[in-house]
């Protein structure tokens, strides 16, 4: 235990952007913070993230066809707090839209891709969902949230 922590304190200094995934769940939208977002290919246009099996969420976001995935600006830090500790939208006090394909988009992100899942992968404690951008936007200019060290900061 004593390396996996001194693992995770090693990996805390990337910083990485910030990040919702969000999805329908019934008529309810749902999100989750996330930070392991990354672009995989440009052509076709295909994205990735890390779900922890261990998440209280893990059902819900494992099994959803689509979701959106929300880069949140750094006046955003409240909505991926809370987001981090509930995974209703509306009661984090977001506003949002749902796409045809059910994914989310979320109003004051930075830039936003509606995304349909294409392959998922093992990997230790996570598993891998690779995703095909069906769509994206970058709806305002405004300085990137980040987390480093345990703490948000901005770009």
């Amino acid at each position: 235990m004593k390396r996996q922590r001194a693992f995770r304190e090693a990996l805390s200094r990337f910083p990485t952007g910030v990040t919702l995934v969000a999805t329908m769940d019934g008529r309810r939208a749902r999100a989750m913070t996330v930070n392991s977002f990354s672009s995989v290919s440009l052509e076709p246009a295909l994205v990735l993230w890390s779900l922890g099996r261990d998440s209280a969420r893990y059902a819900l976001f494992r099994h959803a066809p689509t979701f959106g995935i929300n880069v949140l600006a750094f006046d955003q830090v409240e909505l991926s707090t809370r987001c981090a500790r509930q995974d209703d939208l509306n009661g984090a006090g977001a506003q949002w839209t749902e796409r045809e394909s059910g994914a989310v988009f979320v109003e004051g992100a930075i830039a936003r891709f509606d995304c349909r899942v294409t392959a998922v992968h093992e990997a230790g404690d996570h598993e891998i969902i690779v995703a095909q951008v069906l769509d994206f936007d970058t709806p305002r200019e405004a300085p990137a949230l980040v987390f480093n060290r345990s703490a948000y900061g901005q770009i």
